[in-house]
């Protein structure tokens, strides 16, 4: 009787257990629908992969407990989940082209000293062109003897970690600093000839969403990176840490106003940050997104370099 009744008392555990994990998973799911009307729906829009594990696995074992409803249930908000991440998989057909190019963008992280690793990643990579942001004077001193290579190269620097630099190999036709009316923050405007046309890469970097008057300021700063992308009659390329995933309102509005298109899609979710967690765990916030007239080829995370960020690597060509 007692064995009896202790795997009873289990039984109930494990299931009050499971219920509670898919509930909570699917009320943090219809939280970031409601994502436009509250900044702590917002920050639930950002857990799309973490939400379709978790939902997925607890309704199976709650179907096998034969708790059919709430397993069906948990099921569907993991296929609702699934819904906002299938088109990153969903390959286009891409054309040849006569030359590619390699971006790369990474947030290395103010206080990183693994200035050594960054190094060693452009040796191995070769990217034609560089972001990398949260730099400061320091990091601006480590990169110094990339300028053999790297031999167009502009920065701003600015407390709180928002100083970006930029590094070509390939001639720069213009260069500047624009700062956003709104927020004062910068974006760091390059001009390339690249396949004898004219391409703009924009470098930034706007603030972390970790309050209500910082998320709106990161949307505004997102806003207004979508009207001066939207006046750069040449095809564009944003580089940065945007402090937002894809399935956030304010990334989709700027995705809707610029007309750019996300380097990951086919590529799939590609989560950069946080580093010290297993990928699994990890959201994507780290992008580069390119206007119509830019095909991208090729997209990875690269490894990591002392950062809380992963750095991305897109291989791309210009039509």
């Amino acid at each position: 009787m007692k064995r009896s009744f202790r795997g009873n008392m289990g039984s109930v555990t494990t299931l009050a257990i499971l219920r509670g994990i898919a509930g909570l998973a699917s009320l943090a799911t219809v939280m970031g629908l409601l994502a436009r009307w509250s900044w702590l729906c917002e920050l639930a829009s950002h857990f799309c992969v973490q939400y379709v594990w978790i939902l997925s696995l607890s309704g199976i074992a709650l179907l096998i407990l034969r708790q059919v409803p709430e397993g069906l249930f948990a099921i569907s908000m993991a296929l609702l989940n699934l819904l906002a991440i299938t088109p990153l998989h969903r390959r286009a057909p891409t054309r040849k082209a006569a030359r590619t190019y390699r971006a790369l963008m990474a947030n290395v992280l103010s206080g990183n000293q693994a200035h050594d690793k960054v190094h060693r990643l452009l040796r191995e990579t070769q990217p034609d062109v560089v972001v990398l942001v949260e730099i400061n004077e320091r990091w601006l001193e480590a990169l110094q003897p990339l300028t053999d290579t790297y031999t167009f190269t502009n920065h701003v620097l600015l407390p709180g970690g928002f100083g970006i630099v930029l590094l070509s190999r390939v001639p720069v036709e213009r260069t500047q600093i624009v700062r956003l009316r709104a927020t004062g923050l910068p974006l760091l405007v390059v001009g390339l000839m690249l396949q004898d046309q004219r391409v703009t890469i924009i470098g930034t970097h706007p603030v972390a969403p970790t309050n209500p008057f910082r998320t709106k300021h990161r949307n505004q700063h997102l806003a207004d990176l979508a009207e001066f992308v939207l006046v750069q009659n040449r095809p564009t390329m944003v580089l940065g840490d945007l402090n937002t995933t894809s399935w956030s309102p304010g990334f989709q509005h700027l995705m809707r106003r610029a007309r750019l298109r996300d380097s990951r899609v086919g590529f799939g979710v590609q989560p950069s940050w946080p580093s010290m967690a297993p990928s699994p765990l990890r959201i994507p916030i780290d992008h580069c997104l390119v206007s119509h007239h830019i095909i991208v080829h090729q997209r990875r995370i690269g490894p990591h370099i002392g950062s809380d960020h992963y750095p991305i690597i897109v291989d791309f060509s210009v039509l």
